[in-house]
């Protein structure tokens, strides 16, 4: 199934196609290193392909263009998942992530323990900004 969002504000401009019967190819240029690595990682772990095409005001930060690309992502991940859930324990460089995610239902919640700010251009506070968007 196929889904098209776009998203223009003052801050940002973000288009973002997700195809869930894909093979995992992405094209994912948001500006941010740690977000593109984070968002190709999500397509080839789902198998699902996605282009994520961001362009924000990242001379102030990191901030409109990580959340803006979360919304969008959001909302075409929802027009294509209307509901279900899984859990998965993933290892990703010298982290390992746990996840549980119920579609359908709005909500966030983390235990995040970071030891850097930042890391790959981006600010780590607005990684749960991204999650919950």
């Amino acid at each position: 199934m196929l889904a098209q969002k776009k998203r223009e504000t003052k801050e940002t401009s973000i288009d973002v196609t997700v195809e869930t019967e894909g093979s995992g190819a992405s094209r994912i240029e948001t500006g941010i290193v740690l977000l593109d690595e984070i968002l190709s990682a999500f397509a080839s772990g789902s198998k699902f392909d996605l282009r994520v095409l961001a362009k924000g005001d990242l001379e102030t930060g990191d901030h409109h263009t990580t959340e803006d690309v979360g919304i969008t992502l959001g909302s075409a991940m929802g027009q294509v998942i209307k509901s279900g859930m899984g859990s998965s324990s993933v290892p990703f460089g010298q982290a390992l992530a746990q996840a549980a995610v119920r579609f359908g239902e709005p909500g966030f919640r983390s235990d995040f323990k970071f030891r850097a700010p930042e890391l790959g251009g981006m600010s780590l506070e607005n990684f749960g900004h991204f999650l919950r968007s």
